[in-house]
């Protein structure tokens, strides 16, 4: 098919999807559309900015190319692509192929039987037996409740790593393009590059553009930011014709609930347990013992570690600084600094002429876990009366010893741990970092 009867078609599709179905249509006419010519493996996929579309596509009736359309949309806004990056390529897929097509064929829309003839048979080599009954029961946010149940079938296990739920950086090899519509084994996987980077060099290599994006959609600064505008879209369709699914509704409710960061979390824990507290022997190698007495609840103690290395931007590294002295003061709570990987400059810049921030002498070695130590001191003269005990972690996560780390936090008894990553974050450490229970968020607002 030539560029312009490809583009007039899009056109076509989006034209019907936003008169019949509002709540699709509108969000789908902001996205960017790429026609991908010479692909006969698979028929559509997304990078999280953009739908790509292929020969294939475009020989289904137009009722199919409404649902394949819709089934990419769906991909985007509830953020599988990055919620899938971590798990199994092929597997994640055919847990969110699963939710996604249980919300269109619930809307009643007419799917193409190549792409599945069971929500629970996407793909011939694989059998999942998750029907729709259970898929009903899942939130958004429990995406990986449909990909844990696909695990457990023997088949599929046989194509992953023993003993694990992913396949780590093994993915990149054996996966599959993001989001796509199509055959799931032995694809090569798509370039990663993002709603805001995926533009022209992708373009240029990959296909030709039949429609871009709104302008807003293009200047996202991310795929969740993306996904944020694409909910609201929805909602502003199902106000036009009210035929929404109820379970995409909760699941749209759910994903912006799911919208959180460091600073809201680190408020919370901070301001929370204000009541007066019980007494208890403190410290104690045995099992503590309540002394039976009721005292005044005491200061919370926030212990920031934090990276000043060169990689942390003056930038990042003031903007972070403001924004904990800010919640400090709101939280009636007191602070105590280390810094490790230091630059000597940058720890004026942390103690100030303040009773509620105190700076910890540590040494400048790249191991965060040393700088736990030397400012142990310090911390069990202030956590023995503290409220509640929180662990701020700046880094940009360059270091190898996370478990040596959480354990020296554990034993001062740090429960609540917040690891702030910046954009470049080594993502082994993050991901060793929440398996180990600590909350990783990003700098930047979500």
């Amino acid at each position: 098919m030539d560029i312009a009867r490809a583009r007039k078609q899009v056109r076509k599709v989006l034209a019907r999807l936003t008169l019949m179905r509002p709540w699709l249509g509108l969000p789908a006419s902001k996205l960017g559309y790429v026609y991908v010519q010479g692909d006969k493996e698979n028929i559509a996929w997304t990078d999280g900015k953009n739908i790509y579309v292929t020969d294939r596509f475009f020989d289904f009736k137009i009722e199919e190319q409404e649902y394949v359309i819709a089934h990419e949309l769906l991909h985007v806004v509830l953020e599988h692509v990055d919620r899938g990056k971590n798990l199994h390529p092929v597997v994640s897929n055919i847990a969110a192929d699963a939710i996604v097509n249980y919300a269109l064929d619930k809307s009643g829309m007419q799917r193409p039987e190549i792409v599945a003839v069971k929500t629970w048979n996407r793909y011939n080599d694989y059998v999942i037996e998750f029907g729709h009954r259970e898929i009903a029961k899942v939130d958004a946010l429990e995406f990986k409740v449909v990909y844990d149940a696909i695990v457990k079938d023997k088949q599929i296990r046989q194509v992953m790593r023993p003993g694990q739920g992913g396949c780590g950086g093994g993915c990149k090899k054996q996966g599959q393009k993001n989001g796509s519509t199509g055959r799931g084994q032995g694809q090569e996987q798509a370039p990663d590059l993002g709603p805001a980077k995926a533009g022209r060099e992708f373009r240029k290599s990959q296909g030709r553009t039949i429609k871009k994006p709104s302008s807003d959609i293009e200047k996202a600064a991310d795929r969740k930011q993306v996904a944020r505008q694409l909910r609201d879209a929805m909602r502003q369709g199902a106000k036009m014709a009210g035929n929404m699914p109820g379970e995409v509704k909760e699941w749209l409710e759910d994903m912006d609930k799911a919208e959180i960061d460091w600073r809201s979390v680190l408020r919370k824990w901070a301001t929370a347990q204000r009541r007066k507290r019980q007494s208890w022997s403190w410290p104690s190698y045995a099992v503590p013992r309540w002394k039976g007495k009721v005292k005044d609840r005491g200061q919370p103690v926030v212990f920031v570690l934090g990276d000043t290395s060169g990689s942390i931007s003056n930038e990042q590294f003031e903007q972070f600084l403001a924004e904990v002295r800010a919640m400090v003061r709101a939280a009636d709570a007191k602070v105590i600094w280390a810094v490790f990987d230091t630059r000597i400059a940058e720890t004026g810049r942390i103690e100030r002429k303040s009773d509620r921030i105190r700076m910890a002498r540590t040494f400048g070695g790249t191991d965060p876990t040393m700088a736990v130590r030397n400012a142990r001191p310090m911390l069990m003269r202030e956590i023995r009366k503290a409220r509640a005990r929180i662990a701020v972690l700046f880094s940009d996560m360059w270091f190898d010893n996370a478990a040596g780390l959480t354990e020296e936090l554990n034993g001062m008894g740090f429960g609540n741990k917040i690891a702030v990553a910046t954009r470049d974050a080594k993502q082994e450490t993050v991901q060793e970092l929440e398996r180990l229970g600590w909350m990783v968020l990003n700098l930047e607002t979500a």
